[in-house]
């Protein structure tokens, strides 16, 4: 099912769409929503978001898209989530996130990818995101961490990689990162 046709009050702040046969977010769907704060998608099937569907959505502070269908971040999908404060991907199949996937997201604290199917962090995959606070990456196939990889994450207290295909991290996959982690998972490696 794609997201059509529902009428929502242009004032507000929290929609929910849960467990729906969605399957698409569609661009200018969401157009005249820029009052929401909250947006909730989880159990759906959705597959695909297209570029700017989120393009007039400035107050938006949480979106969920929890337990989907999603294969990819792609570079535009996210564009104009520049409030976003928590975005919940975990529980899809996300197996790439394309360069500058998450770069319109300077205010993000939380990021949730866990539970997807990454096999590895690329230098650059989070380079936009200096106000992050916790990334949850358990539950993947992550076999290898860039060199770098974590550099620009200088907010960051919280890292979970438990349950992953994990066989070496070497200390320039951290090298340049001046914070220090308060929390950091890494037990429980799947091999």
């Amino acid at each position: 099912m794609e997201l059509t046709g529902v009428n929502i009050p242009l004032n507000t702040t929290k929609a929910k769409f849960d467990f729906n046969e969605i399957d698409l977010i569609p661009s200018n769907y969401l157009l005249n929503l820029s009052s929401l704060v909250e947006l909730s998608f989880p159990h759906n099937k959705i597959q695909a978001i297209y570029d700017f569907a989120f393009i007039h959505m400035n107050s938006l502070h949480y979106l969920i898209l929890s337990f989907n269908n999603l294969p990819t971040v792609t570079e535009n999908m996210l564009q104009g989530l520049v409030n976003l404060k928590e975005l919940h991907l975990d529980n899809n199949i996300i197996s790439d996130i394309f360069p500058g996937g998450f770069c319109h997201l300077g205010n993000l604290q939380v990021l949730s990818l866990d539970h997807n199917r990454m096999t590895g962090i690329v230098p650059g995959m989070f380079d936009c995101l200096v106000a992050l606070k916790t990334l949850f990456l358990h539950n993947n196939f992550i076999e290898s961490i860039g060199e770098f990889s974590f550099v620009s994450l200088g907010q960051l207290i919280i890292l979970t990689l438990d349950r992953n295909y994990l066989d070496v991290i070497t200390a320039k996959s951290f090298a340049g990162k001046s914070c220090t982690l308060t929390k950091w998972g890494i037990c429980k490696s799947r091999r």
